[in-house]
């Protein structure tokens, strides 16, 4: 159907024939919902989101389901939820309990509190069940954000900025554009970043007499990156050297091994399922293709990619079984960094 034929078919309804099919969509929505939540704590349970070639199920949902990534954290975090209690589900079906409300209350539930916590939030609106959250779990500290902002010249302070979460709810940092190359950052510290910040305007007076706090910040960002990203390095100085820096049938991954994966892979896990890569590019670690422990080499590149931790531990179970210790254990897995 076209938007017109929507539009069309509501507007041939009387008031109260209009009232009820309303309702009646709003019903099946949310009994949708909890089959949703339902599904996608199974399809965790079997990881065939990572078989399917996703580094998380946030991923998937973005990716695949085409959800955005504030729908897609809230119904990682409930599926979560209902994946360890299972009884909060017919309070999604009801609708005593929103998605929103139940995202917030994730971090929190215990075998020990779910009941009392579930049945206090029920019927109540999103500031109070985030009320219920910090009374339980106070936090002293403010949520780390970041919002784009025009400079104080071009600023106007009538405009409200669209907003976009990219990060985890609960401490993620948020995005909010109004301005193309600005960008306002708030967050918590160590008392001593106050000092370390004020020696380096110092040293730098000369060359940057006003600089300002975002200006020393991207300065220590951009140098840690110089000498610390594997791929920038790898940019910067090629592969090191082949050398006999380890025993012959080690494990520990010789240097230019790694140097050689990086450059091949990309700095991206290199899973590839129904010829679709991850491509996921947090956390990366290395594996090998033939296990180690059943006789794999270290010292060829061939047999080493970088791998994102999620897949890691999927081709970890698939090469020695279930019992392989599960990073995400009671929850659907990583949302993104």
């Amino acid at each position: 159907m076209t938007g017109n034929s929507f539009v069309a078919e509501a507007m041939k309804l009387e008031d109260e024939e209009l009232l009820f099919r309303l309702d009646s969509i709003r019903e099946r929505e949310r009994g949708e919902l909890a089959r949703f939540l339902a599904a996608l704590g199974e399809v965790d349970r079997r990881h065939l989101i990572e078989r399917k070639a996703f580094p998380s199920a946030y991923t998937y949902c973005v990716r695949k389901l085409r959800l955005s990534e504030d729908e897609a954290c809230r119904r990682v975090r409930a599926a979560t939820a209902c994946r360890k209690f299972n009884f909060i589900l017919s309070h999604i079906a009801d609708g005593s309990l929103t998605l929103t409300g139940l995202a917030l209350l994730a971090n929190i539930l215990t075998p020990e509190n779910v009941r009392s916590v579930i049945r206090r939030a029920c019927g109540k609106t999103t500031r109070e069940v985030a009320r219920i959250v910090v009374e339980i779990a106070p936090r002293p500290e403010p949520t780390d954000s970041i919002r784009s902002a025009a400079p104080a010249s071009e600023s106007n302070p009538t405009a409200a900025p669209q907003g976009l979460s990219i990060g985890r709810p609960a401490g993620w940092d948020r995005v909010q554009a109004c301005s193309a190359d600005r960008d306002s950052y708030s967050f918590a510290a160590p008392t001593n970043l106050r000092a370390a910040v004020q020696r380096i305007k110092e040293i730098i007076w000369h060359q940057d007499p006003r600089a300002r706090l975002g200006d020393i910040l991207l300065r220590v960002c951009l140098f840690w990156l110089e000498h610390n990203d594997p791929q920038v390095k790898l940019a910067k100085n090629g592969p090191r050297a082949k050398k006999r820096d380890s025993k012959p049938g080690a494990r520990a991954i010789p240097e230019w091994v790694q140097d050689e994966v990086r450059k091949r892979d990309g700095g991206r896990c290199a899973f590839e399922a129904e010829g679709k890569r991850c491509g996921e590019t947090s956390g990366l670690e290395f594996d090998h293709i033939v296990p180690f422990a059943i006789g794999g080499p270290s010292d060829d590149p061939a047999n080493i990619r970088e791998v994102c931790p999620n897949h890691n531990q999927y081709l970890a179970r698939l090469a020695f079984g279930e019992k392989v210790d599960r990073r995400k254990q009671d929850g659907l897995d990583r949302l993104p960094p």
